[in-house]
């Protein structure tokens, strides 16, 4: 098996891809508890990637196959309103509101607030081998079981939130906000409202 290393992304499915992370003992950095953001001992760098890298060694970094995950921005704000470090925000127009204003209730809220290209893009250029896009979760993953030279296996898709599709939390507004915010998720990865 390669070696790989998993750089998570909050609100990407990445609860489900760190439980095959540690069955198959894969390193993975990112979120709470999980190495680095938020915890200022290991920031050493506003990219998550330059961080690992920064951490685990240049060319250990390079060695590597290092992967990680995205997810539609317009849909992904709704599973951060729903996320529970947002429950000061009523509804999800205030949830808009604050992310557009840049007032974040903690620093989890803050953190699964972040833009994804903010930290696996530097310069325009992607900084991992492979990207999961969540809205292709099993068809990706299995991209990633063949590059690390495993066999095909189903990944459950754990903590999904319950809400409805969430082009129904939107208006004009909100969807100019959002759009705004993640232009940079949004035009890198090739999404649009409504897919």
């Amino acid at each position: 098996m390669r070696d790989a290393i998993y750089i998570r992304m909050p609100r990407c499915g990445s609860t489900s891809i760190v439980d095959f992370c540690r069955s198959e003992k894969i390193r993975f950095f990112g979120g709470k508890d999980l190495g680095f953001w938020p915890e200022p001992a290991h920031n050493t760098s506003e990219h998550l990637h330059q961080c690992v890298s920064n951490y685990i060694g240049g060319l250990a970094y390079k060695n590597s196959f290092i992967f990680s995950s995205v997810r539609n921005p317009y849909s992904r704000a709704v599973s951060m309103y729903k996320h529970w470090s947002w429950n000061p925000a009523k509804t999800f127009k205030d949830f808009c509101n604050s992310i557009k204003k840049e007032e974040y209730p903690s620093k989890s809220a803050k953190w699964h607030s972040s833009t994804l290209t903010e930290h696996i893009v530097d310069d325009g250029y992607l900084k991992v081998d492979f990207v999961i896009k969540l809205e292709n979760l099993q068809q990706d993953f299995n991209i990633i079981c063949d590059k690390i030279g495993i066999p095909h296996q189903q990944l459950p898709h754990k903590n999904k939130t319950k809400h409805k599709h969430y082009t129904e939390y939107y208006d004009d507004e909100t969807r100019q906000i959002v759009g705004e915010i993640y232009s940079r998720d949004i035009e890198y990865f090739g999404y649009k409202f409504g897919d």
